[in-house]
Parts: C-alpha cells; structure tokens; sequence
C-alpha cells in the first residue's frame, strides 16, 4: 500500500495535553469516552512489537510510537469513539478481559481470538488505513469490561491526537482517572536470631495494604539495605522473609517498604531489636541399624527436651515425620540410607543432625529347588534334591515331612539324595530354608510323591458264614484303572458285578444265599502306570 502523509497543525482549545508516558501495555493509561482523551504522540518511541513481542498485532503491519489505553465499560450498548489526529495514525483493540487486572495480567500475550473483529456497519477492532482519523467502534459492549486500546503514530512526527465518543448508547467509567490511591496500612518485623557465632541472621513479618498499583513491584528493604521483592498481582497481607542479613551484634533496624511505580506508597518502622538465642544440639538414636528387607527401625529423638518445640524427620526413604520422640519406618528396598533430624526450639532457632549411610539394608536370598525323580516308585525311593537358590546362599537347612507333617529326616548339604525306603505311598512335603552372607533368609516348600506299583491279588476261597472272617470275596490290587469284577455260576449266570475296586462279594444272589460249590470270575482292569489292558479269568470255592 502506498501511505500518504499530510502536514497540518491542529489546535486543541478543549481537551487538556499530556505527555506520552504509557508506551508499554503493563503501563497503560485510563480512558474515559465522557470527557475524551488528548495526548502529544512523540516520535522515536520503540515499536510496539519490540516492547511487547508476544503481542498478536492482527491488522498492524507495523506498531510505530505506541500509546496504550484502557478502557472500563459502564453501560451497555454500542461505543462510538472517533480519533483525530494531524497525520496518518493506526490503532488495534483487545478485549473484552474481566477486569484492568487479567487485561495487564495477559500483556504480552494477546492473542488473535482477543482482537475485536471488524465487523462493517458495527464495530470495529483494528484499521491501517492512511488516515489521519480513526473509528474504533464496540458492538454490544457489557457493563464491566475491559478492553485495551492501542494508538500507534504512523506519521512518526510529534503531534497532538484526540479520542471522543462520538456515538452509541454505551459509557465508560470515569474513575479509571483518579484510581484509589495507595496505602500501606501497616508493616510488622520478627528478627529470628540464633548462635551468637553465625555470621547471619534472618528476618521476617507481614504486609498489610490497601489500592496496591497492578504493575511494578513491591520492594522491602532492611537497615542494612539487604532487599526482598514482590511482582504483581499483590495480594493484602503480604508475607515477607529476608534472610542471611549480615551479624553486626545487637541494633536497633529500621525496615523500609514501598511500591516502585508509587514511592509515596511506602512506610517504615524502627528499633527491631536484633538478640541471639542458643541452637539446639541435635541428636537421635535408633534400635537397630543393619538388617534385611522389610527392616523396621523404630529412631528415638534424644534432644534435650527443654529445646524441642517441633521436629522434621527425613528418614532418607521417602519418608518425612513430624514426631517429636519416636518414629518408625519400614525400609522396603536394599541399600544404605542417610538419616537427617531437623530440630527448632521455642526461640525459633533451628539445627540438625545427618548421619550419613545411617541404616544399612541387606537383599534377602531367594530359595528353591527340584527334585527327581517325582514322582517317584515307592519300590526304589531315592530322590535327588539340587539347589536352585540364588547364588549368595551360605547356609542349607533341609526338613522332610510326611503328608500328617511329621518330621521324617533332615540334612544341611546343598543338594541332598534322601531315600523314602520303608515308607508308604503318600504326599510328602519338603522344607529348603536358606541364609546368606549378611544373614539374610527366605524359605520355600515343595512336595515330593512316592506311588505305589500295579498290582492285584485275588483269594481262591472264602467262607461266607458270618463268623467275621474270610466273609466276602473281593482283589486288593494298586495302580488300577477302567476295572470291572464280575462272578459267575457254573452255567454262567451273573451273580455279581461291579466297578468299585473296594466292593466285596458276600456270597449272595438278590440278598439270598448261595449253595456251596466252584464259582467263575472275570476282571478287566488297565494298569494305570503302564496303560497296559488286562483281561483275568479265574475260579474260586465257596464254602459254608
């Protein structure tokens, strides 16, 4: 585009002059649209775009001799504003922001979605044009908002430029040009002085304030010029701390606070007595301090009590306590950890105690081991036992027990051979309890099966006659699968059948006794150990 730039000298009768001091949003000036608005635009000012880079400027290719404004709505409707000046100006509005607090809060930090849109025949938020006269315009304006205006000199020549509202039904508040003034209401100072022999000593107390600025910053200041400083927002009462201020033995000090951009906004106190107490000698103990994982110690605070008045424990696991006597933790994972007791007394004098590498946690073993075979036959019972425990173990202890855990034997070899000979089929179960170096321990149990072997015994005669012995017929055999036992008259009628191996025959057929004499039995049986199928015919006597 090419600008053009006209020369004239306007004379302003009605609007008072002021000096351009507001270059920076974070020092913007108040607008009321009331009484309207006159300043001289210098030249040679910094863009706005250098002071305020994180600015998004929309339309503005270029931000030369910048003027920040505010405005405050207080009533709603449309704003009209006209700016006037000799030669070409632009500007760019922000808003609405909730209060003039979140608007200087976010200086540096307007966004595209914080410009006010152009829109035609409503409002207006940014124009480039060559102009020497410019219409900002707000649609729709609510009571509260906050919106910035930015008045950039194009021409960059010194010139007076005016604002009026020229239109709309909304207002802004007029008191953004006599905002309350500052006020400091009060200052207190609290000297925490400790050990004659330190070379420093600190400082501390409260701000109380009222219309503190919303820029600048807030500086306390000691007699000895040490310094503490707050940025905005301020918030009322304010704590403040100034450590490490030179020892120079007993004073009276005189503490200074005041705002920067507002020196009138400051007071002072005097005779802050400077006086030295006795640090507490810190010490502890503790009921053990070697041991494996999970190690609980139980430390017992051993300061003298009349210099107790709060603790802090750091137990060097994560852990941290209040406690004035007694703590106690559980250390979960191997290593050596440092233990810090941090003592204040009731002058406010603090000291501590760390003992490095205080507490030494030990890694505990890990058990195991196989055995083989398992099962194994209870006709040739030796088992082998080998150790698969980690490799730090120094020490076995081997318990067997049967399956009514009954100890049976015991050995302290690393990898025994023991033998179940003698000993029924059963479950036995058996116990590794393993040390190592640091006395550490774990213990693992498994189980051992010794089986018995296929086998089937059959009697060739029993006596049915209710004496109570040899009174029913019926195998005795082990290892047995898909068994079937059936007897037989000698013209081969069923007279007894079943699949239970422990069912026996009383000599009866349908609960009625039967006659003396030869009797065929059929069994059909799978060796379980085998999978073997077997197929047995045989005779026996019945006698009464």
């Amino acid at each position: 585009m090419i600008r053009l730039f006209l020369i004239f000298i306007l004379s302003l009768s009605f609007f008072p002059l002021r000096g351009q001091f507001n270059t920076n949003c974070v020092t913007m000036s108040g607008i009321c649209t009331n009484s309207g608005l006159a300043f001289q635009a210098n030249n040679f000012i910094p863009d706005a775009n250098i002071t305020n880079p994180g600015n998004n400027y929309g339309c503005l290719a270029s931000t030369p001799n910048p003027a920040w404004y505010y405005l405050e709505i207080s009533q709603p409707g449309n704003l009209l504003m006209t700016l006037t000046a000799a030669q070409d100006i632009d500007f760019i509005m922000w808003g609405p922001f909730p209060n003039l607090a979140n608007a200087i809060a976010n200086c540096n930090s307007y966004s595209a979605a914080d410009i006010v849109p152009n829109i035609p025949g409503l409002q207006q938020g940014c124009s480039y044009s060559f102009q020497s006269i410019e219409s900002p315009s707000i649609a729709n304006a609510l009571v509260g908002e906050v919106y910035v205006l930015l008045v950039t000199n194009y021409a960059s020549v010194v010139q007076n430029i005016t604002l009026t509202q020229s239109g709309g039904t909304s207002g802004t508040d007029c008191n953004v040009l006599n905002p309350p003034q500052c006020d400091i209401i009060s200052i207190s100072a609290d000297v925490i002085s400790c050990d004659s022999l330190s070379p420093t000593y600190n400082l501390s107390g409260v701000i109380e304030f009222n219309n503190a600025p919303l820029f600048g910053s807030l500086v306390v200041k000691n007699c000895s010029g040490d310094s503490v400083i707050f940025n905005p927002p301020f918030i009322s009462p304010l704590n403040y701390n100034i450590n490490d201020i030179p020892n120079s033995g007993n004073q009276n000090c005189i503490i200074n606070t005041y705002f920067f951009n507002d020196n009138s906004c400051n007071l002072s106190i005097d005779s802050i007595i400077v006086s030295w107490y006795d640090l507490p000698n810190v010490e502890f103990s503790s009921d053990i301090i070697i041991g494996c994982t999970p190690l609980e110690v139980y430390f017992n605070n051993t300061t003298d009590v009349t210099q107790v008045a709060s603790c802090d424990w750091d137990l060097g696991n994560g852990f941290n306590s209040n406690n004035l006597d007694t703590v106690v933790t559980i250390y979960n994972t191997p290593g050596s950890y440092p233990i810090t007791l941090e003592v204040t007394n009731s002058d406010g004098c603090v000291n501590d105690t760390t003992y490095t590498n205080y507490i030494n946690v030990y890694d505990n073993p890990i058990a195991g081991f196989t055995s083989s075979p398992n099962p194994v036959s209870i006709l040739t019972p030796t088992v082998q036992f080998v150790d698969t425990s980690s490799s730090d173990v120094v020490y076995f202890d081997w318990t067997f027990y049967d399956s009514t855990n009954t100890m049976i034997g015991s050995d302290y070899v690393q990898n025994p051979i023991y033998n179940f000979s003698g000993i029924i089929a059963q479950q036995y179960y058996i116990q590794l309890y393993v040390e190592n170096q640091n006395g550490c321990s774990d213990t693992v149990y498994g189980i051992q099966i010794v089986e018995g072997e296929y086998s089937l015994f059959i009697p060739n005669v029993f006596t049915p006659n209710g004496d109570g012995i040899n009174d029913s017929f019926f195998p005795i055999g082990d290892k047995i699968e898909n068994y079937s036992f059936k007897i037989f008259n000698r013209w081969g009628g069923l007279m007894f059948s079943t699949n239970d191996l422990n069912e026996k025959w009383d000599g009866t057929y349908q609960n009625k006794p039967l006659s003396s004499g030869s009797y065929v039995w059929k069994i059909d049986l799978i060796n379980s150990s085998s999978g073997e199928e077997s197929n047995l015919k045989g005779h026996v006597l019945l006698t009464r």
